[in-house]
């Protein structure tokens, strides 16, 4: 929601209690002068341009901090919106690279973190082990008569598949994916991953192990 200024032009409407101090000091400044040197009307002039002077800039110092206050409350509705969109937190400028590439992903993220799976592939066979512990995914796996706890390992290709189409359903129904980090032995295993998983997970990281 956007800030805006309330005092107008109007000077005296709009003035702060920093201002109305400085009145007051004008005053008490004008009658100690006038009442202690023969001088008092020169010296009163004099204090009534500082014054004055004072008065100015703190009406312009009032209205540019109402102006940064409406371009905060406009980046933070920038902010909040890009974080909504991505499905991740911004809390500081490193936090928003993340938000881009979350963008990017076609997707928003899941949940934080959001690497659901390490996916083993070598000697072309595949092994899943699962690092989240997500309920209504737990939920959707249980139902189809599996079972894929957080710390589990899935060797099998039918609890592998099951897993799979259960990942596919709860993205789908939250408008969302998981990732997945890819350890792969050779070109071949590393097309095996990439095609088994990539139509279900996004890829987070792939790393090449010895064979």
């Amino acid at each position: 929601m956007r800030l805006r200024p309330t005092g107008g032009d109007n000077l005296v409407l709009g003035m702060s209690l920093a201002e109305i101090l400085l009145l007051f000091l004008f005053t008490f400044l004008v009658k100690q002068a006038a009442d202690s040197s023969p001088k008092g009307p020169a010296e009163v002039a004099a204090l009534r341009q500082q014054v004055a002077r004072l008065v100015q800039d703190s009406v312009q110092r009032s209205h540019r901090i109402r102006e940064l206050e409406e371009l905060v409350a406009e980046k933070s509705a920038t902010i909040d919106a890009l974080s909504r969109m991505a499905g991740t937190t911004i809390t500081s400028p490193t936090d928003v690279p993340i938000a881009v590439n979350a963008l990017k992903r076609g997707y928003r993220m899941c949940r934080q973190p959001n690497t659901l799976l390490e996916a083993v592939a070598q000697d072309q066979r595949l092994r899943l082990v699962v690092l989240l512990e997500e309920p209504a995914l737990q939920a959707l796996i249980t139902t189809r008569g599996a079972h894929a706890n957080r710390g589990d390992t899935l060797n099998a290709e039918g609890a592998i598949d099951v897993l799979l189409e259960a990942v596919r359903s709860y993205g789908n129904s939250h408008q969302c994916r998981f990732d997945y980090r890819l350890r792969y032995a050779t070109p071949e295993d590393y097309l095996l991953g990439r095609e088994k998983l990539e139509r279900y997970l996004y890829p987070e990281q792939r790393i090449q192990i010895g064979r």
